[in-house]
């Protein structure tokens, strides 16, 4: 009777939804984290899930939640049932603050100066983040002799990564680049930039 179940973004909406309405769960929310689908962009099993989930958003999840009112309307316009709830996110302020000395020390374990502008991104390598962009962007910073170093962090942003780093070769930014991959402690890491760009071209 009291057993809620939450599922997080279209797969598990999906998937879980079903399996917990199977089991008799009548309290299902959904989570949508985006403002939607880039047909031709987005993966071919992720439009389709998507689809799927605009018939069953009327009969599996008692609630949809959402962080963002513009999410809200645009799957509302395709489609989806209107039983949404509008719950921004939220962050701890006890470990996501304003700290100099930590963005100081992970600087210095990355060999980074305290006066070198620092540029980062945190995302995972997508189309969606469109690191292209980035990199373009950086190219030009670069031609215009403006000193920077950019780190990127993130699944899949490593020296394994031939298509990335054949565009930040292509731009010759090998010096200008740190790529990290995942990382664990993000608030040392974002304390330590001049500025953060999530530079996507949808969804977000």
């Amino acid at each position: 009777e009291n057993l809620i179940i939450q599922t997080w973004m279209y797969h598990a909406d999906l998937l879980g939804g079903l399996l917990s309405r199977f089991a008799g769960v009548k309290k299902i929310y959904w989570n949508v984290r985006g403002d939607g689908i880039k047909f031709g962009k987005t993966k071919l099993t992720t439009c389709i899930i998507f689809l799927l989930n605009i018939f069953f958003s009327y009969v599996i999840p008692k609630k949809i939640i959402s962080c963002s009112s513009n999410s809200i309307r645009k799957h509302i316009l395709c489609g989806y049932s209107k039983k949404f709830l509008h719950i921004n996110n939220g962050i701890d302020l006890n470990y996501f603050y304003p700290n100099n000395q930590i963005g100081l020390k992970f600087r210095k374990k990355n060999n980074i100066a305290k006066d070198t502008f620092l540029i980062g991104i945190l995302a995972r390598y997508s189309p969606q983040k469109n690191f292209n962009i980035l990199i373009k962007s950086l190219g030009n910073l670069k031609k215009n002799n403006i000193d920077f170093m950019c780190m990127m962090a993130g699944k899949n942003i490593s020296l394994q990564n031939k298509t990335l780093n054949k565009l930040i070769n292509k731009y010759k930014l090998n010096n200008n680049c740190i790529l990290c991959d995942e990382i664990q402690h993000t608030n040392e890491y974002l304390n330590s930039l001049n500025i953060h760009i999530l530079p996507s071209s949808y969804g977000e």
